[in-house]
């Protein structure tokens, strides 16, 4: 078959981008040798992106190899990572033009673009650096610095739809708990409209689907099937009474945990990957929003 070339990137103005403030809590870009530990992957998903926030998104260094010219394209890939990493610092959710010039040479040095031949790699857990995807925006409103209504993030299938919601952390988990699994899961908070003992309450937003390729094509297909909306673990008394105030009547599907979900009628997107390696995902969507994701080593967020 031969080598899958994907679109053109859209040209940056034509993207929504965010040229705002630098970020309060920078990324940091260092570079190590393969892991061999995996302590934080058994952190709780709202521990584990808090510690993410004031830790580091990481660039392995490139390895020695008799091959010159391959030990060139792997540095140059490296040191393009991690200009693009360090212009990612700039923002406060988005990426800049200089940003998207980035990904573009990078898709050209693209180590994997026919992803049949590497599901190991197609296959994992990420989570999101930053995104040209946009909702309202809003100073330090999440990774995306941005408010969505619950409508929006639930495919409309969570109430009260216009209820504002903080996307504070953004992960996909492909192929992990079932074959061709594609779930987008979110760390939430929204206002706490009741109780007095904190000011936002902490969720998890869950679309759950499945993912297939495109015959004679590497365009990635998904179907959303499912979606959870609930609170986070641990969640003390009194909050947990607010987030049932706040959702229940108007989500009959909620049980005592406070614990809602709602079967999708089959919400169809699809997506192009415009890089892909062990560390670093980058892929462009049916809305033309593009996504820097950090390989995981395992889910983020339990299920």
């Amino acid at each position: 078959m031969a080598l899958f070339t994907a679109p053109p990137l859209l040209k940056p103005t034509s993207l929504l981008v965010n040229l705002s403030s630098p970020i309060s809590r920078p990324l940091s870009i260092r570079c190590h040798g393969p892991s061999t530990s995996s302590s934080y992957s058994s952190m709780p998903g709202a521990c584990y992106s808090r510690a993410r926030r004031a830790g580091t998104v990481c660039v392995r260094a490139v390895e020695n190899s008799s091959n010159a010219t391959s030990t060139d394209i792997t540095a140059e890939r490296v040191r393009m990572k991690q200009e693009l990493l360090s212009k990612l610092e700039e923002t406060d959710g988005g990426i800049t033009p200089e940003g998207m010039e980035i990904i573009g040479e990078l898709q050209k040095l693209n180590p994997n673009p026919e992803l049949r031949q590497v599901p190991e790699l197609v296959n994992g857990c990420y989570q999101v650096v930053r995104s040209t995807f946009k909702g309202r925006a809003a100073a330090d409103a999440g990774v995306f610095a941005s408010m969505f209504t619950l409508g929006r993030a639930s495919f409309g299938m969570f109430k009260p739809l216009k209820q504002d919601v903080i996307i504070e952390e953004g992960y996909n988990h492909v192929g992990q708990s079932y074959d061709n699994e594609y779930t987008l899961a979110f760390e939430i908070s929204v206002k706490n409209r009741e109780g007095e003992s904190s000011e936002f309450l902490r969720g998890y937003l869950v679309n759950k689907g499945k993912y297939s390729f495109e015959p004679d094509s590497e365009k990635m297909m998904v179907r959303f099937l499912s979606s959870e909306l609930r609170p986070v673990e641990g969640m003390k008394e009194e909050e947990l009474r607010s987030w049932k105030q706040l959702f229940q009547e108007e989500n009959p599907s909620m049980d005592e945990r406070g614990w809602m979900s709602a079967e999708l009628p089959g919400s169809d997107g699809y997506l192009f990957h415009l890089y892909l390696d062990d560390e670093l995902r980058i892929h462009q969507g049916n809305f033309n929003n593009v996504f820097v994701m950090q390989r995981l080593p395992g889910p983020a967020i339990p299920a």
